[in-house]
């Protein structure tokens, strides 16, 4: 064997590695967006095919049916939202607490927003959270960055320390409980500017300070 058909040899897998997973991230672009628009039951592979451009068994090439290439979609979209929390954290850990906190869970909030519509059309198809919630070890891994936060809070004297073992699971429940409810109840969306309101929530209370009450 000469040295310019071995040196193919070589390249020949990569590209077509490179093109087997440039097909997929269309077809989990066109997913993505369809299931936003239509819904998850509404979406079939042929019209997610069409949306990219493909051959319908090139769709099954790729992924074996149309809940594969969902969990493939919710796990990009979790990857990513745990790559920018660890970012986050990283960049803010010296600034004061209440800081600290509004950014992380400004990050928090936003990576949600980014794939809101799909978990809308999903819990719109399955008329449950189940499908969302069956996700043990996404929620942990988010746990483990509220724990993070939790421990500097602490560090800073500014969290209380009898509550060591409740503040993940406190800040971890009051973030999905916003998000959540605005697609379980119609209440209102959370907005950026509710961020600020939420840090002053979780580390005050709701009651009215007792130098403003009347």
């Amino acid at each position: 064997m000469n040295s310019d058909s071995s040196s193919r040899t070589g390249i020949q897998p990569k590209l077509r590695e490179r093109i087997r997973e440039a097909t997929a991230n269309e077809i989990l672009a066109a997913a993505d967006a369809l299931f936003s628009e239509r819904g998850v039951e509404r979406t079939s592979m042929a019209d997610i095919a069409a949306r990219a451009g493909l051959a319908v068994g090139t769709l099954y090439n790729h992924f074996r049916d149309r809940e594969a290439l969902l969990s493939t979609l919710l796990d990009n979209h979790h990857c990513k939202l745990l790559r920018e929390l660890d970012e986050t954290l990283a960049a803010c850990a010296e600034q004061p607490f209440a800081d600290q906190l509004q950014r992380v869970l400004s990050s928090f909030f936003a990576g949600f927003e980014r794939y809101r519509p799909l978990i809308e059309a999903m819990l719109q198809s399955c008329s449950d959270l189940a499908s969302v919630s069956r996700r043990p070890k996404v929620m942990r891994e988010i746990y483990n960055r509220f724990e993070i936060l939790a421990k500097r809070g602490l560090e800073q004297k500014v969290l209380d320390e009898r509550l060591v073992r409740l503040l993940p699971t406190l800040l971890l429940g009051v973030a999905r409980t916003v998000l959540v409810a605005p697609i379980l109840t119609g209440a209102p969306k959370m907005r950026p500017s509710d961020v600020e309101l939420l840090v002053t929530f979780f580390l005050n209370g709701a009651g009215i300070d007792s130098g403003e009450r009347p």
